[in-house]
Formats: C-alpha cells, structure tokens, sequence
C-alpha cells in the first residue's frame, strides 16, 4: 500500500478481494469484507471492491445466494467493524478511477458490487 500510494504512475483508491469461484456462503464473504475494511482504514482508502466469487447454481439442487442478500450480508459485517458503506454496481469502479479528482479519506468507504447477469442491478 505504501509503494503503491508514493508513485508518481498511479492513484491507489481502494482494495479489491476475490475470495475465489463458486463462494455459496455469505459468511465467508462478511469474514473477508471486514479483514479488508480493517486493512483500508489505517491508510484512509476510500474504496472497497468486494466483489468476485459469489456462486451461481448450475447444477441442480445448488442455491445461490442473491446479490440482495449478499449487499445486506456485508452491510452487517461492515457495521461491525463500524465502516459506513455505499454500494455501488461494479462498472463505476472502472469510471471512478478515470476521474481526476482527489479523493478524501473517511470512515464511509464505497463499496462495488457484482452486477447480476440476468437483471443487470
């Protein structure tokens, strides 16, 4: 993080945590939304992308859980370790980091969500 935010050749903004492929449990995704916003908090970075992994159910008899239950999953995770979020669909990540503007530390950070295939929220 460091390195990162005394380069001249980048802007560092936030984190990004993929906790792998075909994550069914939510728990697994609070557990990680918490290690990353504890992490960002000392150096002031406003954005978390927590996004990646959440399963899809191919396969019969599989549940997967939906992109609402998942946002009010990390909603709660991030209460406890008392982060504020905003969630945002995932393409305004890419947007956000073309912008010029500086960008102030706070105890809000924006968090950018997987957009769902079939209904594009």
């Amino acid at each position: 993080v460091e390195r990162a935010r005394s380069s001249d050749a980048m802007r560092l903004v936030g984190l990004h945590a993929h906790i792998g492929s075909q994550v069914f449990s939510l728990e697994a995704f609070a557990e990680a939304s918490k290690v990353v916003a504890l992490l960002a908090e000392p150096f002031g970075l406003p954005e978390l992308s927590l996004g990646g992994g959440l399963g899809v159910a191919y396969v019969e008899g599989e549940t997967a859980p939906s992109i609402t239950d998942w946002a009010s999953t990390l909603r709660r995770a991030l209460r406890e370790v008392d982060v504020r979020l905003s969630i945002e669909p995932g393409r305004s990540w890419r947007r956000r980091l073309s912008r010029s503007t500086r960008w102030a530390p706070s105890r809000t950070s924006r968090v950018c969500a997987p957009m769902s295939p079939s209904t594009g929220e």
